[in-house]
This record gives C-alpha cells, structure tokens and sequence, in this order.
C-alpha cells in the first residue's frame, strides 16, 4: 500500500488535502527568504499554495486535525531536529539503523537542519490521545529517535496535529522502506494495554455484554469474553479476522473494519445501555432513603444505617461501581443516583416505629422510615395451661405477685404482647412495681418482659431529665427505671411525673439522636418502673394526683421465693412457652369496667392500695395535710361554719395564729407560696375536704368541716 500524507496549504488554512507521501515533493517548491521572520510570515500568509504535511488522518479528512477533529488512522511519523545545523547535517552520513527501523524519507529544512519520516507499512487506527502517547513513547525508544541525531523536537514529536514545511532535498538513504506491521501493531497494543479507556457512558461489566452479544450473535465470540482478549468483529456477520478487534472495558478496538474504538452503545445499541444504566442505578439505590439530611440504608446484618453525603457517594462507587465523573456534561453516576433517591425515595425522617410491618409508614401527609430493630417472642401456636412448659417462670411470677395482682399483670402484658406481635401496638399503662430487695424486680422487668418484648434499655437519666438526647431508647420496646433515687426536689419530683404522665398519655415522642434530624412519631413501647417499697424508694411513684391515676399499673411484690441460680438459663428456656401462654391470655371481666380506660389502654389502671398511702404520706404535701387535719377541728370547735373560705394569705395567718399548730407551720409550709402549691397537690390527690376556685384573678380555698367534730351548742 502507497503510504499517504495529508496536507494544509499555509498555516492559516483548515481545509486538508490528500497525496501519496512519494508525491508531496513535486506539488510545490519553497520560495528564497532572507531572515526566517520572512518565512514564517509566509507560511501563515493565506495567500500562500504550499505543502504542510502530517502523517495522521484525522475523522473529517477533508479538515485539518484538531481537538474537535481527532486522529482517526496513523500513517507514519515524523522527527523534526533542531540541533546545530552543520551538526545535524554531519551526522546524517554515518547513520546507521538496527533491522526494520530505518526512516522512509530525510529531508531538510528551512533552517538546514533534518526530518526523519517513517511511513507505516499499513495504516494504523489511532483510537484515543491517550493511546497515541502512549504509542508515541513506545514507538519512540524502539526508534531510538532521541538518540538519532541532536535536538529532537519532543513537543511537535508528541503533538500528532503539528504540520511540517515541505522541507527539501527529499531521499531515501535506506531505500524504500516501511516501519513494518508488526512492529507497530506491538507498540499499538501495548499503549492500548496501559491506557486508560473512558467511558462516554456507563461502564457494564463484561458478564453482561458476553451474555448479551451471545443472545445477538450466538457462537461468534470464542474464547473467554474478557477485557484484553482478542477476536473476531463478532457484530459483522462478514468479519473472518479472529484477530480484528480486541475488548476493553467501555468498548472494542476495531483493527479492521471500522479501524476504531467502537462503544458498547454503538455496538450493542443505546437502548441497551440505557436499560442497563437504569438497572445498575436503580440496583444500586434499592431499599435507600434519605430524609433531608442523610441517607439510610441496611447492613450486611439488615440493620438501618445513616451516611452522609460523601459517604453515600464513597459506598455507591465502591459497592456497586457507580462513577463519580461527570462525562461530557452529563451528571456523574453516583449523582444521578442520589438525585433519585432524593426525589423518589424521600421520607420526612427515620423513626424506630416499634412493632410496625411497614418499612416506610405513614401518618397523615408525612412518611416515616421504619429503622426498628425489634421484634417479639414468637410463639408456637399451641395453646398452655398455667406452668406448662415455662414451670420455673410460673412459680416465680405466682410467688411475685397473689392472685389479683398477677390477672392484672398479665393482663397488662397480655395486651402489649399480643398486640405488638401481631404489628397493631397500642398505648398502655406505665407499670411500676415495689417490693422486697430480693424480689427479683429487675429481673422481671429486664429478662422476662424484655426477652418477650424484643429488648430493654435503662431511662432513668432520660425520665428524671438529665440528658435529651435519647437514641438508644427508642430502639427498645421496655424502658426501665431501676432502683433510682429521686430526691427531695418537689420541682424535680413534678417534672418526672409530667415526664411519666406524657410518655403514656402522649402517643408521640421525639427521637433525638446526637448530631442527627430530631423526628417526632408514635413509640409504642412500654415504661417500667421498680423500686423497694421504702418510704424513700417509693419516691419514684409519680404524684399521686387523680390525672395521672388511670396512667398507671401500681403492683407490690412479694417475696417469690424461688432459686435465682441458673434463672437467666432457665427463662431462655422457658420463654417461647410462656409467650404461647401469654398469647392466649384473656383480660378479665373485672378489669374492664371503666370503657375509657379500656378504649385508651386495653383494661382498667389498678393501684395497690397501700402503696397508694406510702407514696401519699411520702409526698411532699403529706406534711400540710396532717397539719390541716391538725386545724380542721380545733378552728371548727369555736364556731358553727360548714366551711373555711379564703385564700392562701388568709389561711397562711390563721395557721400562724393557732396556738397549738403556730411552731409546725414553718417547718411544714415554709411560706404562703409553697402552701399554695400543695393544697393545689392535695386537690389533685383526691383529699375532699380540699377545694379551690379563681375569683378576681385570686384562688379562694375551701376548707370543710370534719364531719367527726359537731357544731358549736348556741
């Protein structure tokens, strides 16, 4: 094949001429210039029909190659010299070159210095830039050209769109010779080998091109379908080179026929690809949300976890291959992906949603994602009697508890297992248990209830409001307040009882992880509180006030008098046979008198009584009620009233001014402020004989008559 050249005619001109390389000397012959600013003016003057010669065919043929107009085939090289001329010129006579390796042509320049052309035994595809540097350098060091003669001019020897003055004194020192097809095709495919293939789409992995090109074209790949391997054009059904294009990544290298890299969507149709691309992201963002700041996903143990941003985009790219490039203006892979992700799977935040079967749940307008981690005991389906299968459990619980209290506690636990095991949880009463030290409350609490339930976590600091900050409480079903203390504080006292009194009466509550979207939503989860049955200890029971009665479950605890060795061991074996029995638990008719409550908790609260006096004579009005118990009779001896009205400042002197009482007031009252505050507190507690109404923006108190002291005898 006749090697071939491509020309410009002055360097200010874009339109590309074609000749046989033998050919370029006699189209034109370069004028005399004086100085060499004379003719480099020429060569750029538009006026000028000349030859500029390169050895590379770009895609346009017709237009000179540019950036906007790649290499498409290699024809040959040129290496310009720009060492001394007498130099270079000196040198030229004792060339030698190894076998092969001699250049076609040497010419001479304007400057009297030397080009070196070597033309192609067969055009070359070019593929990419990266590919023609690389060959470039390949080429170069088997060429040896740095080392040919001086002053290689390595940035016009790198730059495949540089054009060459014709030059003159065109010969063939070596004869009519051609860089041979092997030896280009080596250098070709080693730079191919090494550079680096970029995608103008998406990147699919070789399985699944094999196992789509050999759906379309059944047994005309061979061999394994791996990047590198060469083979048939398999897409050209009159393709018979098995060596005519070799795989990448992205594409193929076409030797023959198209004679460049063609792309998995020219090949195998855009389509194709698209349905992939929407596959591979779709694939790679299922069961992800985000929830206006992070993105949620499951890990490898199918628990929720949140990622920022960045590291969203890292475990994307790194899992499932998503690019992080944009390519020619197109959004990256991974951007698109999390852009999907934000418009089509966006919750309004994430919330451990207890019990619930959904993993995005609904309340009202808003969606929540369900992180919970919890489930219940399962249960067999086999109906048991009392003690059957779960022997050491009964005999504990019976000996915890008589027989009401243990109704009202599995009546309690029945409607909080059977409703969450089933994915339809309900609110229920708060459950606080007193009893002997070596009762075994914490064990009931923690072990049993939570074992059945899915878990427990201590909310003493939360309760008593020492932190705010919550996470780890709303992945458990069971709260526990174990053995605290609450101390004198009437304003600390108040605050955990609104606290108690909110997380039952209130179905929402805010989960507030650290530096993460406070979310507030329903937890169906339950508050245990035990406590020895000291008056100290009963402290923990809240206020005592008729508001927040019907809120709790109040149990005291006996002594079960059962062995705690082995007891963890034994309730794990026993428990999956106590949650069948607790399945089939019926609430008894005596504990679903009051509808309201049964609508609201499932039964009737239920308090024992002596702890309901213990907590009342521990509470902080107890001490103004036994000093008004005091007053009533010897005010209501000296005079035939039904009743004392006034308000506080008025009943705060007539204490003051009773003579028997007048030192205790002090001590139990301290002053009319905080008097106010507990006749409020004795009012709320259900005390009859204790009454109020405003009136001119003022509380008037009403004290009755004990109903034991007579009226005064005219």
């Amino acid at each position: 094949m006749t090697p071939q050249a491509f020309y410009i005619k002055n360097h200010s001109s874009s339109t590309l001429l074609r000749a046989d390389l033998a050919q370029l000397p006699a189209l034109s012959a370069r004028p005399a210039f004086a100085t060499k600013n004379e003719f480099a003016a020429w060569c750029h003057s538009a006026s000028t029909e000349h030859v500029f010669y390169v050895m590379s065919e770009p895609e346009h043929p017709g237009l000179r190659s540019s950036g906007a107009n790649p290499v498409k085939y290699l024809h040959g090289l040129v290496a310009d010299y720009d060492g001394p001329a007498d130099v270079v010129q000196a040198a030229l006579s004792r060339l030698t070159f190894a076998d092969g390796r001699a250049p076609t042509w040497v010419t001479k320049t304007f400057s009297g210095k030397a080009r070196l052309i070597w033309a192609f035994e067969r055009a070359v595809p070019a593929f990419t830039a990266d590919v023609q540097t690389r060959f470039r350098a390949i080429i170069a060091k088997e060429l040896k050209v740095k080392s040919i003669l001086p002053g290689l001019d390595e940035g016009a020897w790198d730059n495949p769109h540089t054009p060459y003055e014709l030059g003159t004194e065109w010969r063939q020192p070596c004869g009519d010779v051609r860089l041979s097809s092997t030896l280009v095709m080596s250098a070709m495919h080693e730079a191919s080998n090494k550079a680096k293939w970029v995608a103008t789409g998406p990147q699919i992995p070789m399985e699944a091109v094999a196992a789509e090109v050999d759906r379309r074209w059944p047994g005309r790949w061979t061999g394994p379908f791996v990047e590198g391997a060469r083979g048939v054009r398999f897409w050209d059904s009159t393709a018979d080179n098995n060596t005519g294009c070799t795989l990448r990544a992205i594409g193929v290298q076409a030797w023959t026929g198209e004679g460049r890299f063609m792309s998995w969507s020219e090949i195998l149709g855009p389509q194709f690809v698209a349905n992939y691309q929407t596959n591979r992201i779709g694939g790679a963002i299922e069961g992800v949300y985000h929830d206006g700041q992070d993105y949620w996903m499951k890990d490898n143990e199918e628990h929720w976890r949140s990622y920022a941003g960045q590291q969203m985009s890292r475990r994307l790219a790194v899992k499932h291959g998503l690019s992080l490039e944009s390519r020619r203006g197109q959004a990256s892979e991974v951007a698109q992906a999390l852009t999907t992700v934000e418009d089509c799977r966006a919750v309004d935040g994430a919330f451990p949603c207890l019990f619930l079967q959904d993993e995005v749940v609904r309340d009202g307008k808003h969606k929540y994602l369900n992180i919970s981690r919890v489930t219940t005991m399962p249960t067999t389906g086999q109906r048991r009697e009392w003690g059957e299968g779960f022997p050491w459990l009964a005999q504990y619980l019976s000996g915890l508890f008589d027989r009401e209290q243990l109704d009202v506690f599995l009546s309690w636990l029945g409607h909080f297992y059977n409703n969450a095991r089933v994915g339809k949880p309900r609110k229920g009463h708060a459950l606080f248990v007193a009893g002997d030290v070596s009762a075994g409350k914490t064990f009931l609490s923690q072990f049993v209830i939570g074992n059945l339930m899915g878990g427990h976590q201590e909310a003493s600091s939360y309760m008593l409001g020492n932190t705010t900050f919550n996470e780890s409480l709303f992945y458990a079903p069971v709260w526990t307040v174990d053995d605290a203390t609450m101390m004198g504080d009437s304003k600390r006292h108040a605050l955990y009882s609104n606290m108690v009194k909110k997380f039952v009466a209130n179905p929402y509550q805010e989960f507030h992880p650290k530096f993460k979207k406070a979310v507030t939503f329903k937890f169906n989860g339950r508050l245990i509180v035990t406590m020895n049955d000291d008056a100290t200890s009963v402290k923990m029971l809240p206020s005592i006030e008729h508001s927040i009665l019907d809120k709790l479950v109040i149990l005291k605890a006996g002594k079960p008098g059962t062995s705690f060795i082995g007891a963890e061991e034994k309730v794990r074996n026993e428990i999956g046979s106590f949650a069948d029995y607790v399945a089939n638990w019926v609430t008894p008719e005596w504990l679903q008198s009051r509808p309201d409550e049964v609508a609201r908790f499932g039964h009737n609260s239920w308090q024992h009584p002596e702890l309901l006096d213990t907590a009342r004579d521990s509470s902080s009005s107890a001490g103004v009620c036994e000093l008004l118990e005091m007053w009533r009779p010897l005010f209501f001896r000296t005079n035939d009233k039904t009743e004392w009205s006034g308000n506080v400042s008025e009943l705060y002197k007539e204490l003051k001014t009773t003579e028997s009482i007048s030192s205790l007031v002090d001590k139990v009252a301290r002053d009319r402020n905080v008097l106010a505050s507990e006749l409020q507190h004795l009012r709320a507690q259900g005390v009859k004989w204790v009454d109020f109404k405003r009136t001119n923006r003022m509380r008037v108190y009403t004290i009755t008559r004990p109903e034991d002291t007579p009226l005064r005898k005219p």
